[in-house]
């Protein structure tokens, strides 16, 4: 747990770093001295029947498609280049919509299979749904300050999706 005075004075993937190297740390897995120098001398872990992983081998582990895609028989509401509107709901739980796109237009980008919806709505699990790439474009979430040709891009579920009519 981070201290909360800590807490509040540090941005968002600060608070990240901080529980991964505490993690690490108790784990055994570097020290305060490689934390506090990482271009120093590293140690191994102290780890029975540790066995760290070639070259060869961290490089084939990075090629490797480890998506938490499920195999589903439920068809997309959506596919690319469909015109969708992102529903304009507050939920009070935690959500992965951001505020910015909601009630905005945008188009399917990209169709990344069905996934587990972690997001709990109203205490209710939803379950398996498609995930989406939305592409929106500047001037929509934006207005008429931003540039005609910027694009933004949201990664949204068929549950945050309406059709646009």
């Amino acid at each position: 747990m981070i201290p909360p005075e800590l807490y509040l004075s540090m941005p968002y993937y600060a608070r990240w770093l901080y529980r991964a190297e505490k993690s690490l740390l108790a784990g055994g897995f570097v020290t305060e001295a490689e934390l506090a120098d990482p271009d120093g001398s590293a140690t191994m872990p102290n780890i029975p029947n540790f066995q760290p992983r070639s070259p060869q081998e961290a490089l084939r582990r990075l090629t490797i498609d480890d998506s938490y895609e499920l195999e589903a028989e439920v068809p997309p509401f959506f596919a690319v280049g469909d015109a969708v509107i992102v529903k304009n709901e507050h939920p009070k739980d935690h959500t992965r919509m951001p505020r910015y796109v909601r009630g905005h237009h945008g188009v399917i980008h990209r169709h990344h299979g069905v996934h587990y919806f972690e997001d709990h709505v109203g205490g209710q699990d939803v379950g398996q749904q498609h995930l989406y790439t939305v592409m929106f474009s500047g001037p929509e979430l934006w207005g008429s300050r931003a540039h005609p040709k910027d694009r933004i891009y949201a990664e949204l579920w068929d549950y945050h999706l309406q059709p646009a009519a």
